[in-house]
């Protein structure tokens, strides 16, 4: 078993670049920058220091909301979006997902207009990088046995989640014709990539069914309007 897991900062980072910028974007990103164990693309971390000592937030802002909500059709930032039986699925997944918070203390915030739902990525990285830092604690106080579960945890929930569908978010065309939400998409990609690798399991890759999406928005209806 491995001692100390990976330095959960470059998750933490990976959770606020994914998510919608509010303050916690403008307060904490530029510490993380700093943080020896991140290891941003050169031009990523060029594009991101230069919307933070610009103050362009809000235009980061209005570009999040262009394409992940108001584009959210092709360029959804949710789990249960992808997946060729995503329409059936969604209720048993987003339960599993549930399931994974509960078990190891992740509370989300339920209040506040900013709030995600809880398969949006950034919500998913923001979990792993808690499972990072548990395993962390506990193998620096000598909890095996605690850290052992933890790592099981991880291992689980990349497998099941977080490392099958990341990579499908940044082929979107939203994401593929914005140099930033590219490079930000292409990082995280590779960032969970090397954590799959590093623990040794293959997550089997979902990805955007076309076909799918539009038959389900056909038989929706009314409803969906």
């Amino acid at each position: 078993m491995e001692t100390l897991a990976t330095n959960p900062a470059s998750f933490v980072l990976a959770s606020l670049l994914t998510s919608y910028p509010d303050q916690n974007f403008e307060n904490y990103v530029g510490l993380l920058l700093k943080e020896e164990a991140v290891n941003l693309p050169e031009s990523l971390n060029s594009q991101v220091e230069q919307i933070l000592q610009t103050s362009d937030v809000d235009d980061l802002r209005s570009l999040y909301i262009d394409i992940f909500e108001r584009g959210q059709s092709v360029n959804s930032p949710y789990e249960t979006e992808y997946g060729r039986h995503r329409a059936m699925a969604k209720g048993q997944e987003l339960g599993d997902i549930a399931g994974f918070y509960k078990a190891f203390g992740f509370e989300l915030e339920t209040e506040g207009e900013n709030r995600e739902i809880l398969d949006h990525v950034s919500v998913e990285l923001e979990f792993y990088s808690l499972l990072l830092m548990k395993q962390n604690y506990f193998a620096e106080n000598e909890n095996s046995e605690a850290a052992e579960i933890i790592l099981d945890g991880r291992k689980k929930f990349l497998n099941a989640h977080l490392g099958r569908f990341v990579s499908a978010i940044g082929h979107r065309p939203g994401v593929v014709e914005n140099p930033y939400f590219k490079e930000v998409y292409g990082w995280v990609s590779d960032l969970v990539d090397q954590e799959c690798t590093r623990l040794g399991i293959q997550p089997e890759k979902t990805d955007w069914i076309e076909s799918q999406k539009n038959e389900e928005t056909a038989n929706c209806g009314a409803t969906c309007k």
